[in-house]
């Protein structure tokens, strides 16, 4: 058994918990894997809404994203601090990478 410390900025996980996380590459040598960001990558998902460690501020600054691909609810998003609905969160980056914005130029 292997009892070490997390250094800081490493996200923490518990059994049970409901989580969305980013993760990186796992490492060539040793295949492991962190979330981008350490803790901004995990985000918890409780009563409906998701947010990370510091409760997703500076989460959406700098995204940019044509705004004929956002409907009123992401709009409305992207424009807020603190913890955001689960379902619009999740369905605005399942577009994202589906539709290979970062590419494409649609999202920066």
């Amino acid at each position: 058994m292997l009892l070490a410390v997390s250094p800081a900025g490493f996200p923490h996980w518990q059994e049970g918990e409901h989580v969305i996380a980013f993760l990186q590459r796992p490492a060539g040598k040793t295949g492991l894997q962190n979330t981008c960001g350490l803790t901004q990558g995990k985000f918890n998902v409780l009563d409906g809404k998701v947010f990370n460690e510091f409760d997703n501020r500076g989460l959406f600054n700098g995204v940019k994203i044509n705004d004929s691909l956002l409907g009123r609810n992401e709009r409305a998003m992207l424009a807020s601090k603190g913890p955001v609905d689960t379902a619009t969160f999740v369905g605005l980056v399942g577009r994202a990478v589906s539709e290979d914005w970062i590419t494409t130029g649609k999202m920066r």
